[in-house]
């Protein structure tokens, strides 16, 4: 009998050791650093299990392996913070060299570890979606960006040590047109005041009339084969590139210089843009950056 006391009491001892030392190992790390614990599979629930320790949190991303569907849960000390949606494709940076920052990487300047996730639904050519969270002494979800059919990238244009978001504004696909042809205009993102919006100041360029670059584009679009099918998207797209510099003045004087269509379709066309225009979430910040949208 006190044998098998004494064996019961030796396997708890070992159990003991064995929690501890993995509670251990995912607890500890330098600031900001990563690293991949394991990937395992679970027969019952038939999911591949990936997880990466971010100082003392931890990621876990599930991935179904009938049909490949991922979801991921962020956890903070052993409790679970956070649990996305289903989807077809979760990614995170844990090697320095792809378009979204290190996972742990401040890009926002407060000093405090980040993690953004990327998100594809999967397609074509959409959609993407961006989730950033900020991994502090209490946990908080920064934003979710929706970027649609073009993925975003991240990186520090001005040189002040926090990451802005390049991309393009998604606003035009299929108008008009096919996908292949849509316009979608350079967007760049910026944190301030906690969020992200427009960074106009980044994206205004000075552009005055009579550049080599505007007679070269208005010929172009004055001699394009579609005008004989229909208005080309050559028109809107530099009209497009003009807006969202913040010169929408020249870009209305460019449509009236370079329209070739019927008269009697070029008022009708110009209220259909700029009703699709003003659909952009990006709108209101649009307009202050071209003064009022005159």
């Amino acid at each position: 009998m006190r044998m098998h006391i004494f064996t019961i009491l030796k396997f708890i001892a070992i159990a003991v050791v064995l929690v501890f030392s993995e509670t251990n190992q995912e607890s500890s790390g330098e600031s900001s650093s990563i690293r991949k614990k394991h990937h395992e599979t679970s027969h019952r629930q038939n999911l591949a299990i990936s997880d990466y320790t971010i100082n003392d949190y931890l990621y876990r991303l599930f991935t179904y392996e009938e049909n490949g569907d991922e979801y991921f849960e962020i956890l903070h000390k052993g409790k679970m913070v956070f649990r996305s949606e289903t989807g077809r494709f979760y990614g995170i940076n844990t090697k320095g060299d792809e378009n979204i920052p290190p996972a742990g990487k401040d890009i926002t300047g407060d000093g405090i570890p980040d993690h953004v996730v990327e998100g594809y639904s999967g397609g074509a050519h959409c959609c993407y979606s961006y989730l950033i969270f900020s991994l502090g002494k209490q946990f908080k979800k920064i934003t979710h960006l929706q970027a649609d059919d073009s993925p975003f990238t991240f990186k520090d244009i001005d040189g002040d040590g926090i990451y802005e978001i390049t991309g393009r504004d998604c606003t035009f696909a299929y108008w008009e047109t096919c996908f292949a042809a849509s316009p979608a205009p350079e967007i760049i993102l910026q944190y301030k005041d906690n969020k992200y919006k427009l960074a106009g100041e980044l994206m205004i360029n000075s552009h005055p009339e009579l550049t080599d670059e505007f007679n070269a584009k208005l010929e172009t679009v004055k001699n394009d084969p579609e005008w004989l099918t229909g208005v080309p998207p050559s028109l809107w797209e530099y009209m497009l590139d003009l807006i969202y510099a913040g010169n929408s003045k020249l870009a209305y004087k460019f449509f009236g210089r370079a329209w070739q269509g019927n008269k009697g379709e070029r008022n009708n066309f110009i209220i259909k843009f700029k009703k699709q225009l003003s659909m952009s979430p990006y709108w209101h910040e649009i307009k202050r950056m071209n003064r009022k949208g005159k």
